[in-house]
């Protein structure tokens, strides 16, 4: 069912398959005269699901569509809805995530295809060329940047997260051209976090790597709900870890037990009397500045989720195990009502509340850190990493002003329309209650006066103990 229109606000100016046996449909995406003026300080995603209700469609099934992505002209630094695409053409489309399936406003997992439905690599708006990638749906984050910002502030400081440009989505689930009806909101196009050599960068694991040094990597791994049968759990520290790149299927049952292997001699190392030995103790096994850093971030912006859900690692063939890339920090940064994480003060690892303490998700899952923090040299240099990130990327007056340049664009510089006011027009719950949001109600204003006055207070706080 398409959204009821919008009024004054358009004037001119995870595992994934195909729908078996089908060829996507050729043609292209027809606009409404009515948007033939429309044009955005963001870029312009339009999607034709020809006449499939994508939200009700089967999960995890790349169902056909037609797709164009439209970025600003240099010449005006606005898109247009006529401009000229990155890209234009058939697309795999379903909608994705856990908890956010619950919500009116849906993300999405996007392939981009080639005539006969196969994988096409293309480059979007400036990002490095592939074929997958994910339209995320600011919904319970009322600022709409979060995880733009929160991405952005992991790469600046030279940990790879996944790229990501704010777009205005249009999409039509119901035959003829698209309208101001079909209008979906802002979205955040995301890279999708898999093995690429500009995404995660680590060596591709085939099955004929059955010995060393070619089995030692990479593998794709990370800790989340454990739902299926496709981790694997260590013996000493009982941590369940996901593989994500191979595939459980896709790897030999050396391979399997390699890794397993190698994380069960990683824990014997980091619980051994001379844990922190440097030759024989845990450091050999990992890239400690990557665990640092993740820690921090986690720690900086209070993700409820951080260390045990939606956690990233990777073992390259040549490398140590590297925690990373960050993902999912929608409940973070002050959004979130529980586990204490609005809280600008307290480290999130050690939250207890009468009994409710974290990390409730996944007892296991922070053994590690637990471990590593016991290591005077490993505590110091946690403590110095940080304050070189205060002095540059992840200073006060840095992520003020990225938070104002975000605000710049999707307020369109105080414009009479703007990206903000169609999104809440089409989504009106600025004053409505959406799980697990902390600030509930106000104005868009008031959304990200909360979010500066809130890390500009954790940051303060993480300084002081730092």
């Amino acid at each position: 069912m398409r959204l009821l229109p919008l009024l004054a606000l358009f004037a001119c100016g995870s595992k994934s398959t195909t729908v078996p046996g089908t060829t996507p449909p050729s043609g292209t995406i027809d606009i409404d005269p009515n948007l033939a003026g429309f044009s955005s300080p963001l870029p312009l995603v339009l999607i034709d699901t020809h006449s499939l209700d994508i939200d009700e469609a089967t999960y995890e099934i790349h169902h056909p569509v037609r797709a164009t992505f439209i970025d600003l002209d240099p010449a005006l630094g606005r898109a247009e809805i006529n401009g000229d695409p990155d890209f234009s053409g058939n697309a795999g489309m379903h909608i994705r995530g856990a908890s956010s399936r619950d919500y009116d406003k849906k993300q999405y997992k996007i392939e981009t295809w080639d005539d006969d439905g196969n994988d096409d690599s293309v480059k979007l708006f400036g990002m490095p060329k592939e074929a997958d990638w994910i339209l995320h749906a600011p919904y319970s984050d009322k600022t709409l940047m979060r995880n733009h910002l929160i991405y952005k502030w992991s790469n600046d400081i030279g940990r790879y997260a996944p790229r990501t440009r704010l777009v205005e989505l249009f999409m039509a689930t119901e035959p003829g051209a698209i309208g101001k009806e079909d209008y979906r909101g802002v979205y955040l196009l995301t890279e999708k976090i898999e093995r690429d050599g500009d995404r995660v960068d680590i060596e591709k694991l085939l099955p004929e790597h059955d010995a060393e040094p070619e089995i030692a990597g990479g593998y794709l791994l990370k800790k989340d709900w454990l739902e299926e049968d496709d981790f694997f759990e260590t013996e000493r520290y009982s941590d369940g870890i996901i593989f994500v790149d191979p595939e459980v299927d896709e790897l030999t049952d050396a391979q399997k037990t390699w890794v397993e292997d190698h994380f069960n001699a990683f824990e014997d190392a980091l619980a051994s009397p001379d844990f922190a030995d440097p030759v024989s103790g845990f450091g050999p096994f990992v890239d400690a500045d990557s665990f640092h850093d993740h820690h921090l971030l986690v720690e900086m912006a209070r993700n409820v989720d951080g260390f045990v859900l939606s956690t990233f690692l990777s073992k390259d063939r040549d490398g140590p195990i590297t925690m990373g890339p960050i993902w999912d920090y929608n409940g973070s940064l002050g959004n979130a009502d529980y586990f204490q994480s609005y809280e600008t003060q307290g480290w999130h690892h050690e939250f207890d509340d009468g009994g409710e303490s974290f990390p409730a998700d996944n007892p296991n899952g922070y053994r590690w850190y637990e471990r590593m923090f016991e290591d005077p040299a490993y505590e110091a240099r946690y403590a110095e990493r940080w304050r070189e990130h205060r002095q540059g990327p992840l200073s006060t007056e840095q992520m003020m002003r990225d938070i104002d340049d975000v605000v710049a664009l999707l307020t369109d510089n105080g414009a009479s329309e703007s990206p903000v006011q169609r999104n809440f027009e089409a989504w009106p719950i600025l004053d409505e209650y959406v799980w697990p949001n902390y600030l509930c109600c106000g104005t868009y204003e008031d959304q990200v006066d909360w979010l500066k006055q809130w890390l500009s207070g954790r940051v303060e706080w993480m300084d002081m103990q730092l």
